[in-house]
């Protein structure tokens, strides 16, 4: 399964970086999206691609036996499913949180399951689509740290992108809170760097007889970074996850990215994962993989602390 532990502190260090490719890409796939996105993500023809719901669009997969990618190209959407009703992580963004609702119903959710909604954190592509999926989801707790509600509610639209409307504040977590539905535990953890609100998530994911513990990370972009504290808070976030995959009693060994586009090809995780038969590895039970991707993470933000300490700020 290709991976660069690299490639979403690549894409995600800058707005813009250098020119490359006005094509949009023709497949969802890390070597023809990556020099696209580097162009910048305000450029017209990019912001046409992101929020092509054609472009953008993923055959929702099972990705474990109660673990559901129900999400896009550049941003995903996990659901986690439970006895008792599902808990969505993030919604996506106008135009697609539509995408992701017939997402749902094609995993065989029920809108009326829904019973949490979990978003990483305020910004446009993760909590864009809160207030559509509101109305959708009649169910739904939705939840973010009190930072992260600040944030969604405070940030003007992103210029050129479809206008859209952020769910009223609800719930909200803070280090160490868990949420508990059908026998299942998502534990909140506060990973501040991306964004001062950001959160992160850990939950166990079941593969016939075998439990995994998986992690979400919150944040991955350090271009959002505009001070030495910040840099400085996302450092011992990625340090805090390093912990989390090294515990010697539970460690992390499945990744549940919010841009899995940037850890591994979406399409081809889907692939290998219907293609697998029994008794072979699960394709996203690595946890080497996940090591090497947060020490991507890690240089990335210890590179941003060096520029922003060069600039005074």
């Amino acid at each position: 399964m290709p991976r660069n532990a690299s490639l979403a502190a690549a894409v995600l260090l800058a707005a813009v970086l250098s020119p490359a490719s006005a094509q949009p890409p023709a497949k969802c796939n890390a070597a023809e999206v990556q020099p696209f996105l580097m162009r910048g993500l305000q450029l017209p023809e990019n912001i046409e691609w992101l929020t092509s719901p054609k472009a953008q669009y993923i055959e929702p997969f099972k990705a474990f036996d109660n673990l559901w990618y129900v999400g896009g190209c550049f941003v995903g959407g996990w659901v986690l499913t439970t006895p008792a009703g599902a808990i969505l992580i993030d919604t996506m963004y106008e135009p697609l949180s539509e995408m992701l609702f017939e997402n749902l119903g094609k995993a065989g959710i029920k809108p009326e399951s829904i019973r949490y909604v979990v978003m990483t954190h305020g910004h446009w592509d993760h909590v864009g689509g809160s207030g559509r999926l509101k109305a959708l989801l009649p169910n739904a707790q939705f939840v973010m740290s009190e930072r992260g509600w600040e944030e969604a509610h405070s940030t003007p639209p992103r210029p050129g992108y479809p206008a859209w409307k952020m769910t009223p504040r609800e719930r909200v977590a803070k280090d160490g809170d868990t949420i508990e539905l059908g026998g299942t535990k998502l534990t909140i953890y506060e990973t501040p760097g991306h964004s001062h609100g950001t959160i992160s998530f850990a939950f166990d994911v079941a593969d016939g007889a075998r439990t995994y513990r998986a992690f979400t990370v919150g944040g991955l972009a350090t271009f959002t970074i505009t001070s030495s504290k910040q840099a400085e808070d996302y450092i011992a976030s990625v340090k805090r996850v390093q912990g989390f995959v090294a515990d010697p009693a539970q460690p992390v060994e499945v990744y549940a990215a919010t841009h899995l586009l940037l850890s591994r090809d979406v399409n081809a995780t889907a692939a290998a994962i219907r293609a697998r038969k029994a008794g072979e590895p699960h394709p996203m039970v690595d946890r080497a993989a996940f090591s090497r991707e947060l020490e991507g993470l890690l240089k990335a933000g210890e590179a941003k602390l060096d520029s922003e300490r060069k600039a005074g700020r």
